[in-house]
């Protein structure tokens, strides 16, 4: 009995000691395959990350990027992402008029190498999802710069001129004397000579962005209202009584005094965008009179100013009155003149509008050779191409034409206000995005590729 009993006791201590050794066995390959799953999902969740990244470096060099895929199908071939494939993409969510959420999410996927205890691979799929606040790209109409050029060429302020308003140019700006600037100066080249005696009230920024003119002016033509669009057109504006509202233009083709075209009243506007006026031709326009609301003019030629045109109510400095509705455009493919005729000679220039000249300039006709005239009293705001000469001078004395005294049109700071389909700009890509809001770092697996994964380690 007791050598049968010695040996069943070997043999049950046999059994015991096998069973802890599968035990600790199975307990050591689980650790093993613990410390892979950890890694993977590390791998995982770094290569989500690096999506991130690498997509909000994209964003920020092509702000253009903000919708659809970023990344697609990126596999690192070499380091510890080795194996994973990462897909970045955007997409938005509204907020207000002006703004929106950017959403980029960051997708990783990693196959483990081991497999599960049914022999099954098992795929990892971790994201990384970052939110950003973007002020969407604003269409800012080119009247909220007092005076802009892209080219200034070899034309001077000067002793005597003032500028109220901001000013920019896309080249230099060549000063002589002590002309004032009231705000301040930008320019997408230098202050020439940078020494000098001109008085900036507000400073000056040199090698600043450029702005960009548009391609054409089509917008202000698909928008006319008048009925003659192909004859060289003679409006003249006309106040109505000293009550608001009831303003409008008469339209004559040949010369002032020849057949009637169009006359047609400018709506009264007790919101900045509830007239949209524009009066079109293909060939040039001459403008004159009083104009009472509101109302663009647009020729695919020049326009010709050949006598004062003013508001029926002007702005302050011009007058006291606030609450004034009248504005006006002169807009033109080419060129903005000041004619060269008995109205214009010898006398100041009283001149309540905003002007664009897309491929020409500003200028005063036969500038170099009339007489002194006196000065431009401009309310309003003036972009041009190719700066344009108005006056001839000599050392601070001038010689031929008109010194400048340009007011800003403050209500122009406001941007729901300028003339109608005047042209415009897009808000630089730089001003595109703003901080961070969010952040998220999850792992995103499907319940069914969890379950997969848990029994590894079962």
């Amino acid at each position: 009995m007791l050598g049968r009993g010695t040996l069943l006791l070997v043999i049950g201590f046999g059994f015991i000691m096998l069973r802890l050794s599968i035990d600790m066995t199975n307990k050591v390959s689980g650790m093993v395959l613990n410390t892979y799953g950890y890694y993977d999902i590390s791998k995982a969740r770094d290569a989500a990350n690096v999506g991130a990244q690498l997509g909000l470096m994209m964003l920020s060099k092509d702000p253009s990027l903000y919708k659809g895929d970023i990344i697609k199908d990126y596999k690192p071939k070499t380091g510890s992402l080795a194996g994973t494939t990462i897909n970045v993409k955007c997409d938005t969510i509204p907020v207000t008029a002006d703004s929106i959420i950017i959403r980029l999410r960051s997708i990783a996927e990693y196959s483990m190498p081991l497999k599960n205890i049914f022999g099954e691979s098992v795929k990892l799929v971790d994201t990384t999802e970052v939110r950003l606040s973007r002020t969407r790209f604003i269409r800012r109409s080119f009247t909220q710069l007092a005076w802009m050029t892209v080219n200034e060429g070899n034309i001077f302020f000067i002793t005597g001129d003032t500028l109220w308003g901001k000013v920019h140019s896309n080249s230099n700006i060549h000063v002589s004397g002590s002309p004032v600037f009231k705000e301040k100066v930008t320019t997408s080249g230098i202050i020439n000579p940078v020494k000098n005696d001109a008085i900036f009230e507000n400073g000056f920024e040199t090698r600043v962005p450029e702005r960009a003119f548009p391609n054409d002016l089509s917008e202000l033509w698909k928008n006319k209202v008048n009925s003659d669009t192909n004859s060289t057109l003679y409006v003249e504006f006309n106040r109505g009584t000293t009550a608001d509202g009831d303003g409008y233009v008469i339209i004559r083709k040949g010369s002032w005094t020849g057949q009637r075209t169009d006359s047609i009243r400018i709506p009264y506007s007790p919101t900045p965008s509830s007239t949209r006026l524009v009066i079109y031709s293909n060939q040039d326009i001459r403008v004159r009179g009083t104009v009472d609301g509101r109302i663009s003019i647009c020729s695919k030629r020049d326009i010709y100013i050949d006598d004062d045109v003013r508001y029926e109510r002007p702005y302050p400095p011009f007058s006291s009155i606030t609450n004034t509705d009248d504005m006006l455009g002169l807009i033109a493919e080419r060129n903005v003149v000041i004619a060269d005729n008995t109205a214009n000679n010898g006398n100041d220039l009283h001149l309540h509008a905003n002007i664009f000249a897309r491929t020409g300039s500003f200028m005063a006709e036969n500038y170099n050779n009339r007489g002194v005239e006196g000065r431009i009293w401009l309310l309003g705001s003036i972009q041009q191409k190719d700066r344009g000469a108005v006056g001839n001078f000599s050392g601070n004395t001038l010689r031929n034409g008109y010194w400048k005294s340009y007011y800003y049109d403050k209500r122009l700071e406001n941007p729901e206000w300028y003339p109608p389909f005047y042209p415009s700009f897009t808000m630089p890509p730089t001003f595109g995005y703003s901080s961070i809001l969010n952040w998220w770092e999850s792992y995103s697996a499907s319940t069914s590729e969890q379950s997969k994964y848990f029994l590894m380690f079962e």
